[in-house]
């Protein structure tokens, strides 16, 4: 994990000049209809994620990005709250696609799987990809991913989707809907007996860029 970390950085660092040339602001909200299943429990839920960003035209620091999930099945036995904090550069950006790659940690702040209580902050990689099909606002597509990794626990994050743009004078709103895939492996916590959860299905949110 060490070894990703290092060199996704050193990408974004030897990158850094395609940073944004305008100082931005870029919140969001996302429903998640999540099907969760951990051993024999099993749970659906509609979630919630959040997120904002800072985007700015100085090129040798990150930009910074706070998301937030939270998940709440207390009567299945099944809760997972967590929140990354992002460090990324803007590898590309232009009309054909935007990359950004970095990295950051994803805490997970509470979790509980049938009783048993956890929580632990994961050194992580982040990369978020787009592919806008116009200038002025209209149809396109995104990926983002997320993986972190420390002492046999591990999450993997990954969504896929298409998004609409409406462009005004001041701000862009992107309607986005896909699908998402979070898996946790908790090699870690054995002593504890806990069996690896996995959260997935459609999501739908919003995203204002200012």
């Amino acid at each position: 994990m060490k070894s990703i970390l290092s060199a996704l950085f050193l990408i974004a660092f030897t990158t850094a000049t395609a940073q944004a040339d305008a100082l931005a602001l870029k919140f969001g909200a996302q429903g998640w209809q999540t099907s969760a299943q951990s051993g024999p429990l099993e749970a659906d839920k509609n979630a919630v994620s959040l997120w904002a960003a800072l985007e700015h035209p100085i090129p040798i620091l990150p930009n910074v990005k706070i998301r937030s999930f939270d998940f709440d099945a207390q009567k299945e036995l099944m809760v997972l709250k967590s929140t990354d904090y992002l460090f990324y550069y803007e590898v590309l950006d232009n009309l054909a696609v935007d990359l950004d790659i970095g990295i950051g940690a994803h805490q997970i702040r509470s979790g509980e799987i049938a009783g048993v209580k956890f929580d632990k902050t994961l050194p992580a990689a982040y990369g978020a990809l787009r592919f806008p099909f116009g200038t002025e606002g209209g149809l396109g597509l995104y990926a983002e991913g997320l993986y972190g990794s420390e002492s046999s626990v591990s999450v993997t994050d990954l969504e896929l989707g298409v998004s609409f743009t409406f462009s005004f004078s001041v701000i862009d709103l992107h309607l986005l809907g896909g699908y998402r895939v979070m898996s946790y492996r908790l090699g870690g916590f054995n002593e504890d007996a806990l069996t690896d959860p996995d959260f997935d299905g459609v999501t739908l949110g919003f995203e204002f860029d200012i």
